[in-house]
């Protein structure tokens, strides 16, 4: 990403500490691999994947990064996955 935190557990207790500020995250399964790059509202956004049952399953990580606003951080979402796409030859599973 580089992100600005480390992986952490995709769980209510670490979603519920995090910023309601606007910024980019990643999800990965359970080999640090991404299958989602999204934005918005952190805090938000993320806990809004726990009522997915096919995404939540699959998303065992997650980090983020904070923005200044909903612009910069959609600038930056188009970016990853600009950088993953070309690296990878595809999209992320849920993107």
């Amino acid at each position: 990403m580089p992100a600005a935190k480390r992986w952490m557990d995709f769980n209510e207790e670490n979603v519920k500490q995090l910023p309601n500020s606007y910024g980019v995250f990643q999800f990965a399964n359970d080999k640090k691999e991404i299958v989602y790059i999204g934005e918005g509202k952190l805090k938000h956004n993320i806990s809004m994947h726990f009522s997915d049952e096919d995404a939540a399953e699959s998303i065992v990580y997650f980090r983020y990064r904070e923005n200044d606003s909903k612009k910069s951080s959609k600038q930056r979402k188009n970016i990853l996955l600009k950088e993953y796409r070309e690296k990878n030859g595809k999209m992320p599973e849920f993107n």
